[in-house]
C-alpha cells in the first residue's frame, strides 16, 4: 500500500499439484496480478518535488514451490486446506506522470500462504476457493517491500 493502495481483481492463476497422499499434495504455480492507482497532488522524490498526477501499475509474477495439508481425505466432500509456497517473483514498478516516466523492476525471494476450500464436484473435478498472501522483502531499485492479499476461484481436476 506504500506505492499503490487499490485492491485488483486483475490476474491469471494457474497451479499444478499432486498428491503424495490422501491429505497431503505439492506442486507448483505461477501468477500474474497487475495492480493501478490514480493519485494526484504533490510528490516528493528524494530532492525533486513535483505537483500533478501519477499513474501507478505493479505487474508481479510468482513463481513457487508448494506444499499443502487437506483437513478431510474424502475427493467427493468438502476439504479445508492449508498450504505454503517459496519461490521467486518478478515485480515491474512503474510511474507515469505527464510525459516522464520511471520504472524499477527486481526479482525478488518470495513466500506464500494460503487458505482454501476444495469443494467436490464428482468425476474427480472440484471447485476450488482460496486466499493467499504474497510477501517479497525488498530488493533492487524497487521502491519497498510487496505484500499483497490474493484471492482465487477455479476450476481444478486430476485422475
Amino acid at each position: 500500500s506504500d506505492f499503490i493502495s487499490n485492491y485488483s481483481w486483475r490476474g491469471l492463476n494457474m497451479e499444478m499439484r499432486w498428491f503424495v497422499n490422501e491429505q497431503f499434495s505439492a506442486g507448483v504455480f505461477f501468477n500474474w496480478n497487475t495492480f493501478y492507482q490514480k493519485l494526484s497532488g504533490e510528490f516528493v522524490d528524494g530532492t525533486r518535488t513535483l505537483t500533478g498526477t501519477q499513474q501507478r501499475y505493479i505487474n508481479v509474477f510468482p513463481v513457487m514451490v508448494e506444499g499443502h495439508y487437506y483437513f478431510t481425505d474424502d475427493f467427493s466432500a468438502v476439504r479445508p486446506y492449508l498450504g505454503a509456497g517459496i519461490g521467486t517473483q518478478y515485480t515491474r514498478q512503474r510511474t507515469d506522470m505527464g510525459i516522464f516516466r520511471s520504472d524499477r523492476d527486481a526479482w525478488q525471494f518470495a513466500v506464500a500462504p494460503s487458505l482454501g476450500v476444495l469443494f467436490g464436484t464428482g468425476g474427480g473435478s472440484s471447485v476450488n476457493l482460496a486466499i493467499r498472501y504474497y510477501y517479497a522483502p525488498k530488493a533492487g531499485n524497487l521502491l519497498s517491500e510487496v505484500t499483497y492479499l490474493g484471492t482465487s476461484l477455479g476450476f481444478a481436476w486430476g485422475n
